[in-house]
């Protein structure tokens, strides 16, 4: 299993010879909720994130893809547009469990989107 959110916050922390102190000071933020956020108990805003992200020298989207939390918000937002996109999930994640569907495979069938590269 590839590495969590917070795991990779560590990792970068740590390459950087940064304290938990030193990072939140960089990031306007406190000490305590750097430390929920490697611990996997917070993640931080999408105003916070920037700032996080340059302060330790990487991008947005490489710290994106260690968020591995389902996007529930984005799903019910959609349900609640029509409920039709629920039928419509279910559907797909008895697909996906009954073929054995890889997270590649499913990407394949969404038009525009490309599979992401494994580490």
């Amino acid at each position: 299993m590839s590495k969590s959110f917070g795991e990779r916050i560590a990792e970068l922390r740590d390459a950087k010879d940064l304290s938990m102190r030193e990072l939140a000071a960089q990031v306007k933020i406190s000490a305590a909720f750097v430390s929920e956020i490697e611990n996997g108990m917070r993640y931080p805003s999408e105003d916070v994130l920037p700032r996080l992200a340059a302060a330790l020298g990487t991008t947005v989207e490489d710290l994106k893809r260690y968020d591995h939390r389902p996007p529930t918000k984005e799903i019910q937002e959609l349900v609640d547009l029509d409920p039709r996109f629920g039928f419509a999930f279910r559907k797909m994640v008895n697909s996906v469990r009954d073929l054995g569907l890889s997270p590649s495979d499913l990407e394949k069938l969404v038009p525009g989107t490309k599979p992401k590269k494994k580490e």
